[in-house]
């Protein structure tokens, strides 16, 4: 849709800068989660690990988001008109098939699970979180372009998106009868932050169905960052600080001696 409007220089700013912040995000998560390694015990370590592989993933993906952006458009006058190149928002969809999967089995990692059950949810997520983001990415070939087909992709990509919502909460609700009281706390936390953001990815993909006006656009292209902010840094420092806590509660000597207070709840 975006490659089809004029846009004004406050607006193309708006989308280049909100692409900047969530490169930035993106590199200081991961950064954060390199230094936070080592005071996470080794049966927790894989979920800081995957935290790390989604900032690595998500940070190209802004680093390419924001060079197909800034290459589609040239300034005439007060408005910013299209050039040669073609913004590539596509992109973010390709990202996703990576980094959802990655984010909704990393949390599987951070429980009392059992090989089993950690098998079988395991399956049940990767596939729904690609099922979803395979028909999202069918539909968005329609944005702005054929209504019908991009609610049709939408409809069908939504059994798929409530499955995975409501396995997860599950688990992170079933969670905090066992973990360690501000683990626990934690965990209750991820609830609204998880539905919330991931709430904002259908928001935006339906506003082209709405209107197809460049306020419309910049609208979609800022909600969609926000969500990968908030459902993959955000996300991810809550779910490390349960790996730390835990691993703090067991006595792990790293987290302990570099975060004692930790050890006290």
């Amino acid at each position: 849709m975006e490659n089809d409007l004029v846009f004004t220089t406050t607006q193309h700013a708006i989308v280049g800068h909100a692409f900047a912040v969530a490169l930035g995000a993106h590199i200081v998560g991961f950064l954060y989660f390199l230094s936070r390694l080592g005071q996470v015990a080794p049966r927790y370590r894989t979920a800081t690990w995957l935290s790390m592989a989604v900032m690595a993933a998500s940070g190209f993906l802004f680093l390419r988001l924001g060079t197909s952006w800034d290459t589609a458009f040239v300034q005439d006058g007060s408005a910013m008109v299209r050039t040669g190149n073609r913004f590539d928002g596509g992109l973010r969809y390709v990202n996703w098939f990576v980094t959802v999967p990655v984010l909704l089995v990393q949390v599987l990692y951070a429980f009392d699970l059992t090989r089993s059950a950690v098998q079988r949810l395991r399956v049940v997520l990767v596939s729904s979180g690609v099922l979803m983001v395979f028909c999202g990415y069918v539909g968005q070939f329609s944005s702005g372009r054929d209504d019908s087909t991009l609610l049709l992709w939408g409809a069908l990509g939504t059994p798929p998106f409530v499955v995975l919502l409501v396995v997860l909460v599950r688990q992170l609700l079933r969670a905090r009868t066992y973990l360690p009281d501000e683990a626990a706390v934690t965990a209750r936390n991820l609830v609204p932050v998880f539905l919330f953001f991931w709430g904002l990815y259908p928001i935006a993909y339906l506003l082209p169905a709405l209107s197809t006006s460049p306020t419309t656009a910049v609208t979609m292209q800022v909600l969609f960052t926000a969500a990968d902010i908030g459902s993959k840094v955000l996300y991810g420092i809550m779910l490390a600080k349960i790996c730390r806590v835990r691993s703090a509660a067991e006595g792990y000597a790293p987290t302990v001696e570099s975060s004692p207070h930790l050890a006290k709840r």
